[in-house]
């Protein structure tokens, strides 16, 4: 048994005990970092129903001041001009917001938590921004203003369908990625900042809620 024994433990000891990385050398970590313990009291909107309302918001409110300005009798805009406006509006729109949600996304995978700040968001929507600087600078360079209006015009449909593509958008990855994940995003009422959180069992918000319509007829 001791003879064993002993072989054992030498043709133990000409393997590694723990696996090893081939480029570096470096011990392998398979450790995967769990959901945050203690969620900021501050995080308590969900990211993609906020997402839904600002949607709402924007499809009402600016919608209505977009279309109340407009004023084709006067100032007629081609359909032709119209529709490449909107076109352009909602190519930027996504194009942008897609690729700055999926950053948020994908370091929530890692991290649980997107502690963003005014720059990331800056740099981010930057293509936005640069399409609105250089639309109205265009715009504003038509001196007659019979030529202008047209155009501006059709500037204020654009920047309407840009931000409903925004917030259509980043609502449907939001939700996609609740779902598939099967976890809630949860943001505050004001700052870029988002966690991400297990989602509480079916059975327990029954249980709760049952619960409480219980103690509801005793008061």
């Amino acid at each position: 048994m001791n003879v064993k024994k002993s072989l054992g433990n030498r043709i133990r000891g000409w393997f590694p005990q723990e696996p090893y990385r081939v480029s570096g050398g470096l011990n392998a970590v398979y450790e995967k970092k769990q959901p945050p313990l203690m969620i900021p009291p501050k995080y308590i909107l969900s990211a993609t129903k906020f997402s839904a309302a600002l949607g709402i918001f924007w499809i009402i409110f600016y919608g209505f001041m977009t279309f109340d300005s407009l004023d084709f009798e006067s100032y007629p805009t081609p359909a032709l001009q119209i529709a490449a406006w909107t076109a352009l509006g909602l190519a930027v729109g996504t194009t942008t917001v897609t690729m700055f949600i999926k950053k948020q996304l994908r370091q929530l995978s890692r991290d649980y938590q997107y502690v963003g700040n005014i720059k990331d968001t800056v740099v981010g929507f930057a293509p936005i921004i640069l399409f609105f600087i250089f639309s109205f600078s265009a715009v504003w360079s038509i001196h007659d203003p019979i030529m202008r209006m047209p155009v501006f015009q059709g500037f204020l449909i654009s920047t309407y369908t840009c931000g409903i593509s925004i917030v259509i958008t980043g609502c449907a990855l939001y939700a996609a990625f609740e779902k598939r994940e099967n976890m809630r995003l949860m943001r505050s009422w004001w700052g870029p900042g988002i966690v991400l959180i297990p989602k509480a069992p079916e059975n327990m918000n029954f249980k709760k809620s049952l619960g409480n319509r219980i103690k509801g007829l005793f008061h």
